[in-house]
């Protein structure tokens, strides 16, 4: 059960996810600007570009997100109701996947890619309760 200070946790979130521009780098993520290869995504957004600078305004917060969960800060039921990162992490993927090799860092992500997967079996498992 969430208490006030989670609640409290969330809305400071919220706000830190409104300050370093997550709502303009999910409006882009989730355009067709975005591409969800990462051979097109490597041509069109080459680094330092504007596309890589929205793709990780995205991936830090997220990351961020995923580290407080990993650690038990953040109360995982109010968390998955807040916050779909497996649609994120699932439309990245193959571009995450993709900057992860080019920068020889394996675990670069991992967090993020962690909390997806979590998320995406504990609505697979709540979808098959209710049928």
């Amino acid at each position: 059960m969430a208490t006030r200070e989670d609640a409290h946790l969330v809305v400071s979130l919220e706000h830190l996810r409104v300050l370093c521009g997550v709502p303009e780098a999910n409006a882009w993520f989730w355009s067709d600007e975005f591409p969800t290869e990462y051979a097109q995504f490597k041509e069109r957004y080459p680094r330092g570009s504007e596309g890589v600078r929205l793709l990780e305004t995205l991936t830090g917060f997220a990351e961020t997100v995923a580290v407080l969960w990993k650690h038990r800060v953040l109360d995982e039921p109010l968390l998955f109701e807040w916050l779909t990162f497996h649609y994120t992490w699932a439309r990245a993927e193959d571009v995450l996947r993709g900057l992860r090799s080019d920068a020889g860092q394996p675990d670069l992500w991992e967090n993020f890619e962690a909390l997806a997967q979590a998320q995406a079996a504990a609505r697979a498992n709540r979808t098959s309760a209710t049928e």
